[in-house]
């Protein structure tokens, strides 16, 4: 699946180029099925941008938009935490974490 089908505003991945734990991250994005939006601050300044605003100057960053959270670098329990929180809120679906 492409990531234009994974379009969502509630997530949004800051990654860069050559980034294996931004790898890492949205491929456990994708295993749990959960809708993101990258943003990839090497070829976009304006993401950068962004993201700086944010107070946050690493990659990866993971966002969820409408509970204000954050997590940087890869750490899948408190990825865990804001996505069963994210999909409680949307009720689309119940997940189920395995690995």
């Amino acid at each position: 699946m492409s990531h234009s089908d994974w379009q969502d505003e509630d997530i949004i991945v800051y990654v860069s180029n050559a980034c294996p734990t931004c790898e890492k991250v949205v491929r456990q994005l994708e295993k749990w099925n959960i809708r993101f939006k990258i943003k990839n601050v090497t070829e976009n300044r304006a993401d950068l941008h962004e993201m700086q605003q944010k107070g946050i100057y690493g990659t990866p960053a993971t966002i969820h938009q409408k509970l204000n959270q954050h997590v940087l670098g890869f750490n899948k329990k408190v990825l865990r935490k804001i996505i069963k929180i994210h999909t409680t809120i949307n009720s689309e679906k119940f997940l189920t974490f395995e690995s």
